[in-house]
């Protein structure tokens, strides 16, 4: 036998914590926890009653109420109207004219495009572009009869 013996085996090398890796994965969960809560905040600042943000709002923008409408199919020189039209809150709107009443739904696209359509054939269908106050809209409008034409309308 001999004197020397065998040294007992040497434990494996420790690996190296994966800072290459966790710290690009932490980088991007923040970045994706800042998009989730600016978007809340930008949400939260365009709803209605009740915001939380309203103090950060400039103004208050609405087109819910009543509009005097001036209208001409062909865009010609000389516009019809005034006609009563009342936004509501609820997507819906209703024209006064000539003693009668219509009906349609309305809409805000791209923050300053709103869209008006009559529930009764024609389906006469407005698109105009607001003003920064919301209080003036200028536009054209179309119907299921290909018949076109141009409006502005001021809000009362």
């Amino acid at each position: 036998m001999s004197e020397f013996s065998v040294p007992p085996p040497l434990p494996p090398p420790s690996k190296p914590f994966p800072w290459k890796i966790v710290i690009p994965v932490a980088v991007v969960l923040l970045l994706c926890c800042c998009c989730v809560v600016i978007a809340g905040v930008v949400f939260a600042m365009r709803s209605g009653e009740g915001n939380p943000f309203s103090f950060l709002q400039t103004g208050s923008k609405s087109v819910t109420g009543d509009w005097d409408v001036y209208y001409s199919w062909g865009c010609a020189e000389d516009y019809s109207g005034p006609v009563l039209l009342t936004f509501y809150e609820d997507g819906s709107f209703q024209v006064f004219e000539d003693s009668q009443t219509s009906y349609g739904t309305w809409y805000i696209s791209d923050d300053f495009t709103l869209e008006f359509i009559f529930d009764e054939y024609p389906n006469a269908h407005y698109v105009g572009i607001l003003d920064s106050e919301w209080k003036y809209v200028e536009g054209t409008m179309s119907s299921a009869d290909n018949d076109m034409g141009c409006f502005r309308a001021t809000k009362r």
